[in-house]
């Protein structure tokens, strides 16, 4: 089966720019069996909203191990977090 190929972060207009993770030391923590783990997203993309806001997004492209420990630590503390400061700062979007 032949899947279309996605387009490139340079080809996509809302990206207004991106670094890859590496050697930045910006990690994602998250907890396993009761032990702290962490993972190193692979891009960090700056982006344009549809309305008028930037936001930083973090592209991970291979997240096989660990991924329920993962997604459930970005779901319920990192998201809160942001939603957190949203509120204190009125930085709604």
């Amino acid at each position: 089966m032949n899947l279309p190929e996605s387009p490139s972060l340079e080809e996509l207009p809302a990206v207004k720019s991106y670094v890859k993770n590496q050697f930045l030391g910006f990690t994602v923590s998250y907890v396993k069996d009761g032990e702290d783990h962490s993972y190193h997203p692979d891009f960090i993309a700056r982006i344009a909203t549809e309305d008028g806001w930037e936001a930083n997004l973090m592209i991970i492209t291979g997240m096989n191990r660990d991924k329920a420990e993962k997604k459930w630590c970005v779901e319920n503390r990192w998201l809160s977090a942001v939603k957190t400061v949203q509120v204190k700062y009125g930085l709604g979007y």
